[in-house]
């Protein structure tokens, strides 16, 4: 393993985040620790050598597998929402970095979470914990409504919705998953091939419709809405990033169709939770009530931590059901736990 350690001097209390000092170094350990990335403008220890990080070869030995062309090479430091390149440059994130600094960067509250928990305990084991989870669950539960519910901390919003829908499928006992045709769920190959074992409603049409308001039920794209749904993924709102909202009547009828023939709702809230949209969650705006609710990037403000929560129905039907233990064996850990407690408690 590489570790990977940047060094710099504290801001000084009163100045500006233009007063920066001397551009931060990276510190390699393991196989390249004969090497120590410099930031364009920094004076290495002499006799070392260097590779300068400028935006020529920034990134160098990094794979961009996100679709995205790389505009700021080196970012130094943030505060709230502003970011700073090594020129003391800076630039408003209005992207909330990937939609995650909620509370923006470096906020004190979540900084002192993360020192706090490294402090104490980072990872438990199978047979121990820490108080902290509980607190922290309790804390989601209570934002949710899920009374007497559960919640499993993990480290993506891929997870946390990957996880939810395989409670679902084994507990309806039905294959088909369906969702909204310009829904994102996450980068796990389940949610991202479409081509087998999904129904996908395409609302296009619902866009202008006359009725949109009342939501006949007798439409047939609403017939054909399959019996054998196992769980309607819900992503109220993101649609990928374009920030679509479907209709509420819409929307609350096919809950309502896939609830009657003994389906799940699942809430993807990875993006839009967290009071992303002047609710706690986005589907607090349809006046609907899921099964289980995802969360990230928000619920960690920044840091890789995801809940899947569950109300309390579908814990009573985990905890009867024969075969569950292997469907929801995720480990809990105290450190992304706290993270997610201290935005809690801030939000």
């Amino acid at each position: 393993m590489i570790g990977i350690y940047l060094q710099m001097e504290k801001m000084v209390p009163g100045t500006s985040l233009q007063q920066k000092s001397t551009p931060p170094t990276w510190l390699i350990e393991g196989p390249f620790s004969d090497l120590t990335f410099t930031s364009a403008g920094a004076e290495a220890d002499p006799g070392t050598e260097t590779v300068t990080q400028n935006s020529e070869h920034s990134h160098e030995y990094i794979y961009n597998c996100t679709g995205h062309g790389l505009m700021i090479p080196n970012i130094v430091d943030a505060q709230g929402v502003y970011q700073v390149d090594e020129n003391g440059k800076q630039y408003m994130d209005l992207e909330s970095g990937v939609w995650c600094t909620s509370l923006g960067h470096n906020h004190p509250l979540i900084n002192t979470a993360i020192k706090n928990q490294l402090d104490a305990i980072v990872h438990a084991g199978f047979c121990y914990s820490s108080k902290i989870v509980q607190e922290a669950a309790a804390l989601i539960l209570s934002i949710t409504g899920f009374k007497n519910g559960k919640s499993v901390f993990l480290c993506s919003g891929s997870e946390a919705i990957e996880l939810t829908r395989q409670i679902a499928r084994h507990l309806t006992g039905k294959k088909i998953s369906m969702t909204l045709h310009d829904s994102y769920l996450g980068s796990y190959s389940s949610a991202t091939n479409r081509e087998h074992g999904w129904f996908i409603f395409n609302w296009e049409d619902c866009k202008s419709c006359q009725r949109q308001n009342e939501c006949d039920t007798s439409c047939a794209l609403l017939q054909a809405i399959p019996k054998e749904i196992s769980e309607f993924i819900f992503e109220p709102g993101s649609s990928s990033g374009f920030v679509r909202f479907p209709p509420k009547a819409l929307i609350q009828n096919i809950v309502k169709i896939v609830q009657k023939n003994k389906g799940k709702i699942i809430a993807n809230e990875v993006t839009t939770g967290i009071g992303r949209t002047g609710e706690w969650f986005g589907y607090n705006h349809y006046a609907i009530e899921p099964d289980m609710v995802a969360m990230g990037k928000g619920v960690g403000n920044g840091y890789p931590v995801s809940v899947a929560a569950m109300n309390e129905k579908t814990i009573n039907e985990l905890e009867s059901t024969p075969g569950s233990s292997h469907v929801t064996f995720i480990k809990i850990r105290p450190y992304p736990a706290g993270i997610g407690e201290g935005d809690s408690v801030k939000s």
